[in-house]
């Protein structure tokens, strides 16, 4: 069966306030919990059960759009389109962690009568029409948010939300030293963005319990992919490497030589990819030295062409330049955690990605026990506790990574659980 390549994180989404907690010592605020999220409201905003326009944390908020101008502020950044944006990160108010920001439906109408025209819900106007929906011409605002929040449509296009990025994985900056773009992240196969525990603890512990899930150690580098595509063209005209020099005499830039692509068969082609981008060979860059350590390129090629498949292995990048490098290592190196097969479109389970790893002589992210995580934890503030201890060598780990032993449904269930320390102490 068929897995769906998500289309990214959704950032902004409504969600409903599902309770209302005083903070002792302050008169003004109060801490409001939002499925699995803390958030820290003014006193009175909210009611129990009420709508809300929910932003996660790492949401990019455009600081000059009037909505969002009480954000801005002296940790104002600029974006590669000019626009002054504002991150939200977690934070301490009065002792209470809060996670992101809800702010009431009534500031966002305009947005929600665009929300009310678009294809998305048009199709559920015609699959509600049982419940006694209103007439298409006057969707009225509680249809369009109860079905916002029942199918946790993302609608920060329609805010100019962004993703924050560190500066080294946004478009320009790869992450590997500036190494030159190949093109745009493959779209066969899927970005390494994983649901939090947050948004999926309240479902998940109602469908998942008795379902295994391997525990490994979330890793602080650079996300990365090194695939094979059996079609030796698929970036040929992107990735071979155009030497230029200038001509006085044309008094123009000129091709002097041309690089082949070393990554590159008759039988087929290797890609390396950051989180957004696939990269020109560049030995010197971290991402190429991580993959070419372990001779990786070659002995995924070899498999892939012996047992006639495509595949993407994906994983983290460490190592020196990169994040601090929290776990002092001394080459960079690549920690696989995950196999996507191109063809059939999913994702290895345990004992095929253990095996292949093994079989490639991959160094994969350290491995903890199989944990049935929803029997095992019968709270969000559990499930978040779990998380915190220490990684290889530092003190404060990110966090951990939960994938599914077998598949459920024909699907690899995968999430991770981010360690608050981290966030608050450590984190970029």
């Amino acid at each position: 069966m068929a897995e769906l390549i998500k289309e990214g994180r959704k950032l902004v989404t409504i969600r409903k306030i599902n309770a209302i907690e005083p903070i002792e010592g302050a008169d003004m605020i109060v801490k409001a919990t939002v499925d699995g999220w803390d958030v820290v409201v003014k006193k009175g905003e909210f009611e129990v059960g009420q709508y809300c326009v929910f932003l996660e944390i790492d949401s990019f908020v455009p600081v000059e759009t009037p909505t969002f101008a009480f954000l801005t502020g002296s940790s104002d950044k600029i974006d590669e389109a000019g626009v002054r944006r504002f991150r939200l990160r977690t934070k301490k108010l009065r002792g209470v962690v809060s996670q992101g920001l809800a702010l009431p439906v009534s500031m966002f109408s305009n947005e929600l009568y665009k929300i009310g025209q678009t294809d998305f819900m048009t199709e559920q106007f015609g699959k509600n029409l049982s419940i006694n929906a209103p007439t298409f011409a006057v969707l009225d605002e509680k249809f369009i948010l109860s079905i916002l929040e029942e199918s946790r449509y993302g609608i920060e296009e329609f805010l100019n939300v962004t993703k924050y990025e560190r500066p080294d994985e946004r478009n320009g900056g790869t992450g590997a030293q500036k190494c030159k773009s190949a093109g745009n992240f493959p779209i066969t196969i899927p970005k390494t963005d994983e649901d939090r525990v947050q948004n999926i603890f309240g479902k998940y512990s109602q469908t998942m319990k008795g379902v295994g899930f391997r525990k490994s150690l979330k890793l602080d580098g650079s996300s990365q992919t090194i695939a094979f595509f059996s079609n030796p063209d698929f970036f040929v005209e992107k990735v071979d490497e155009e030497v230029r020099a200038w001509n006085e005499e044309t008094q123009e830039l000129e091709i002097v030589e041309v690089k082949p692509y070393p990554f590159q068969w008759e039988d087929g082609q290797i890609a390396i990819c950051s989180r957004n981008l696939a990269l020109k060979f560049d030995a010197e860059s971290h991402f190429w030295k991580a993959a070419l350590k372990d001779d990786i390129p070659q002995r995924l090629k070899e498999y892939c062409v012996a047992h006639d498949r495509q595949l993407a292995i994906q994983g983290e990048c460490m190592g020196m330049g990169i994040q601090g490098n929290r776990e002092e290592l001394t080459e960079h190196t690549f920690f696989a955690f995950r196999v996507w097969d191109i063809d059939n479109k999913c994702f290895f389970d345990d004992a095929e990605f253990q095996e292949f790893c093994a079989l490639l002589g991959l160094t994969v992210v350290p491995q903890g026990d199989i944990v049935y995580f929803f029997d095992e934890y019968e709270s969000i503030k559990d499930a978040l506790a779990s998380a915190d201890h220490a990684s290889i060598k530092h003190k404060i780990c990110e966090g951990d990574v939960y994938k599914s032993v077998t598949k459920v449904n024909g699907v690899t269930v995968h999430f991770k659980v981010i360690n608050n320390k981290f966030l608050l102490k450590c984190e970029d």
